[in-house]
């Protein structure tokens, strides 16, 4: 990583900067106050509702929102899913009742079963799906169809 470049833990419990795990560790009113051309913040709490908060925080105050995922990442989230389930149609992954913890610890238990194999197609599958069905020129096709052929 270049000297110009450094990686911060943004925790409000702090009121002095403290070194945790071995990288430094500061709130967001000290992070914000930092000068850097460019700062990126990548939000890991679980729950959805402070995400969403801390999210639209970070675009008022001009901060940009990093979002690292791999392949074969888990995304689990209260969001209901009707028709047109994309997840279930491109066997990307496995839809579940929200609020329903049974529902999500049997997901759980599934993917924990699944081979790395089986996780890494299910990561395949939705690249694939998400390619094949949303390129923006397939989209603006099918727009361009309902809208001016119908």
């Amino acid at each position: 990583m270049p000297d110009d470049q450094t990686i911060y833990f943004i925790d409000d419990a702090v009121t002095t900067e403290q070194q945790i795990i071995g990288h430094t560790t500061i709130n967001y009113e000290m992070f914000k106050a930092m000068k850097a051309q460019e700062k990126y913040v990548l939000i890991a709490i679980a729950n959805s509702n402070i995400r969403q908060k801390l999210a639209e925080k970070l675009t008022n105050d001009g901060i940009n929102i990093w979002t690292v995922k791999s392949q074969s990442t888990v995304i689990m989230d209260n969001v209901i899913i009707g028709n047109g389930d994309f997840i279930a149609q491109a066997k990307a992954g496995i839809t579940i009742e929200a609020e329903n913890p049974f529902a999500i610890a049997k997901a759980i238990d599934d993917i924990y079963e699944m081979t790395i194999e089986q996780r890494n197609m299910m990561g395949q599958n939705g690249r694939e799906f998400a390619l094949k069905n949303f390129d923006y020129a397939k989209i603006a096709k099918k727009l361009s169809t309902i809208l001016f052929e119908a």
